[in-house]
């Protein structure tokens, strides 16, 4: 069998898809969200890149990176996010699901309010834990692959990721609105502008798409990695 091999294209902009481990509905989760915002925000200070767009759904993620120049290393960037998220959500709390809609903020490279952003929800004091569901599943799940534990993955995440290299501002215009999308695709709310985790009231308060956006457009969605 050939060897899997990803696009490296330096200082690129890339779609990427990132599933939960066997489609768990554990993303949306307090604890889970706080552990990812808090993991893109210390690799980010580290690995620095721009989101472009991002929506957390409970079983996966979408989003949209520009890495710096010269640089065309998102993998180490998706394996040190799973990592932390897996060792900051391992033996927490309970805590549910929380569907509020708030306001989509950012952090920047810095540490500070950026237009370039974290994923989503930057409401003050924003902690959690996983529900017992969660940690029981990481603790005492059977036969856990080598391959996961030479990883740190646990069973949070679905090994490797689907990535697509954006060809132009087309291509990248047809990835953000599907990003944006996404939660009205798959059921969770009929209007885009209901979904609390994505940049998409981001895009809104920037004036590019309007409050009611999503409603009647017809969206690509072929090729992105479900």
């Amino acid at each position: 069998m050939p060897d899997y091999r990803r696009a490296r294209v330096k200082g690129g902009t890339f779609f990427f898809t990132v599933v939960s481990y066997r489609r768990r509905p554990i993303l949306c989760d307090k604890g889970i969200r706080a552990a990812i915002r808090q993991a893109v925000y210390v690799v980010r200070n580290e690995r620095p890149f721009d989101i472009d767009a991002w929506v957390l759904l409970p079983d996966h993620l979408h989003c949209v990176w520009t890495l710096p120049p010269n640089d065309a290393d998102f993998s180490m960037r998706w394996a040190m996010i799973k990592k932390y998220v897996t060792k900051t959500a391992h033996g927490a709390r309970s805590a549910p699901y929380d569907s509020r809609p708030s306001a989509v903020g950012c952090v920047s490279r810095t540490g500070t309010n950026d237009a370039r952003s974290a994923p989503y929800d930057s409401r003050p004091g924003v902690v959690g834990c996983v529900s017992r569901t969660v940690t029981n599943g990481a603790r005492s799940a059977p036969n856990k692959p080598q391959s996961k534990i030479r990883r740190h993955e646990g069973f949070l995440w679905q090994r490797r990721f689907w990535e697509h290299t954006v060809r132009d501002n087309k291509d990248l215009k047809r990835c953000l609105d599907y990003v944006h999308w996404n939660p009205v695709k798959h059921g969770h709310v009929s209007r885009v502008a209901d979904w609390p985790f994505s940049t998409f009231h981001r895009y809104v308060r920037q004036g590019v798409y309007g409050p009611d956006w999503g409603g009647s457009v017809a969206i690509d969605d072929r090729g992105f990695g479900e």
